[in-house]
């Protein structure tokens, strides 16, 4: 069975206008860090999810533009890890603790807002711990529209060029 390219563009094209369609919700991933009783904002990273963000927490993340605060979304961390130690024979619990961290990083998800310019986090006491400036970065909708019409001239060209030459015969 063989498959013209005219099938092959129309496959091309269709699945990525359902990925176009089926783009899920955009929301920022800020991982933070925790060094010794500091949190800093280490990276902000646009994503697509289409799970809701329900943080619940005494610390909370502003997300704002200039001075207008969009929305707030609680957080909460622990720099306590719970371990249990086991008999090397019988691997009973023989033992167990806490183990206080003094540095590590976490995520915490917000909600993507077209006009937001800057996140800031705060503790419950409502004391600012740290901010970051949002900038703005070309998305991805513009490459797969610019994909879109590379693959439409291709295929053009490539129709004009395998048109075959009709010659009228004369009687």
């Amino acid at each position: 069975m063989k498959i013209n390219l005219m099938t092959i563009f129309l496959m091309v094209l269709l699945f990525m206008i359902t990925n176009i369609i089926a783009v899920p919700v955009k929301q920022y991933d800020i991982l933070l860090s925790y060094d010794n009783e500091k949190i800093n904002v280490e990276n902000i990273t646009l994503i697509g999810s289409n799970s809701n963000i329900k943080e619940r927490g005494d610390y909370y993340v502003e997300i704002k533009n200039d001075d207008k605060i969009l929305d707030r979304v609680n957080f909460s961390y622990s720099n306590e890890i719970y371990y249990d130690s086991l008999e090397e024979n019988t691997l009973n619990i023989s033992n167990g603790g806490i183990v206080q961290l003094d540095r590590f990083t976490f995520n915490v998800k917000i909600p993507y807002f077209e006009d937001m310019s800057k996140i800031a986090v705060y503790d419950s006491d409502r004391n600012m711990l740290a901010s970051k400036e949002i900038s703005k970065k070309g998305s991805g909708e513009f490459l797969i529209i610019l994909v879109l019409i590379i693959l439409i001239i291709s295929y053009l060209i490539y129709r004009l060029k395998r048109k075959p030459n009709k010659k009228r015969m004369k009687k």
